[in-house]
């Protein structure tokens, strides 16, 4: 019976390396009871403005090589570049080190231009990619190609 116990053990282990991202609960909306205005705020964004809830961005600066401002063609360029982006699948790579049942976090990201500088000399990009932030597998596909 001990050996049962110590086998169940060691197996809830490694399953809890992989299961404890499925379980625990990032966002603090979800938390939130509906009647509350930042929850009506929320689904509102949801519904019209197509925003996911669990996106978790990251910030891209875009500038020239030359240091110079940003021309128009400049800023065209790096608006097609987001939509390209934003249509391609970024495919979540598999570490030597994966634990069993791993999540697959491969996804096509939203990515879109944020703001332009004061000075004109760069423009940065939202990238969002959703699922739990603390998941090492969330930051290895952060880290994927797209393609």
């Amino acid at each position: 019976m001990i050996a049962v116990w110590a086998v169940l053990g060691m197996l809830l282990t490694v399953l809890n390396q992989t299961l404890i991202y499925r379980v625990t609960q990032t966002q603090t909306a979800d938390f939130l009871p509906k009647s509350y205005d930042s929850a009506a705020a929320m689904k509102i964004a949801q519904d019209r403005f197509g925003t996911k809830t669990d996106a978790n961005p990251v910030t891209v600066l875009v500038a020239r090589t030359d240091g110079r401002a940003l021309t128009a063609a400049d800023r065209q360029q790096i608006g097609d570049g987001a939509k390209r982006l934003s249509r391609l699948k970024v495919t979540m790579p598999t570490p030597k080190d994966a634990a069993p049942l791993q999540r697959d976090y491969s996804q096509i990201p939203q990515v879109d231009p944020a703001m332009t500088a004061s000075d004109g000399t760069f423009e940065l990009l939202s990238a969002n990619l959703t699922g739990n932030p603390a998941d090492p597998g969330l930051e290895n596909t952060y880290r994927g190609r797209a393609g």
